[in-house]
């Protein structure tokens, strides 16, 4: 049987969307897909997983992706407990959004922002810096954007690599609303990656549109 995380993409979207209660043709809609292209997904999706039901794909590939990413998120949106202090909301749209960018060949990866002429926001600057080093103990783990966010919606995410810090869940954002951060503590000689905005969780969103900023890739290390 195959992880979730060798899943493509294409069908690791249309499974999540099976997951939310969607049917094949209403999930066509928003990926795009023609209903063959989209059975052939699913085809493929089960033999790698394993089953006989594109449901039960579905399931293993939503309770695998709901271990995997962790965050935190919009304080209006729907609040359940995690291990960590960290909170989960708005599924729906942001895997809806997720879509989109997978489709306009758009999602960014590696601590680098999205091409240029996209009107979705971008990060400009990390601390620490994609491909960074910190000391062991306390740090001040923050994302920069190119222009002002909303102040009561984030999303810092593990993703499929699983190897966040160790963070109190208590983001502050700046006066100015760019600047986003909250204290973390790095362990000796470990690699941390931490994400803004990714997958389902897509809450660092503009002030001004409500559009969801292009995910970014922090991936660091510390020393012994």
């Amino acid at each position: 049987m195959a992880a979730p995380g060798e899943l493509t993409d294409r069908e690791r979207a249309i499974l999540g969307l099976l997951a939310e209660g969607h049917t094949v043709k209403s999930a066509i809609a928003h990926t795009g897909d023609s209903e063959a292209a989209a059975n052939e997904l699913l085809r493929s999706a089960r033999r790698k997983l394993g089953v006989g039901s594109s449901r039960e794909a579905a399931r293993i590939y939503a309770a695998q992706k709901n271990r995997d990413e962790i965050s935190v998120m919009d304080g209006a949106a729907p609040r359940r407990s995690r291990p960590w202090p960290f909170i989960i909301g708005g599924i729906i749209v942001a895997l809806t959004v997720l879509i989109i960018l997978m489709a306009s060949g758009s999602l960014s990866t590696g601590g680098k922002p999205a091409a240029s002429g996209s009107t979705a926001p971008q990060v400009v600057s990390s601390s620490p810096a994609d491909g960074g080093v910190v000391e062991p103990g306390p740090f001040t783990l923050s994302v920069t954007f190119d222009r002002e966010m909303r102040r009561d919606s984030f999303s810092f995410a593990t993703g499929p690599e699983n190897a966040p810090p160790q963070c109190d869940g208590n983001v502050r954002a700046s006066d100015d609303g760019r600047t986003f951060s909250m204290e973390c503590v790095a362990a000796p000689g470990q690699r941390y990656v931490i994400w803004a905005n990714h997958g389902s969780f897509m809450n660092f969103r503009s002030a001004e549109t409500g559009m969801s900023a292009m995910p970014y890739r922090i991936a660091f290390s510390s020393t012994r």
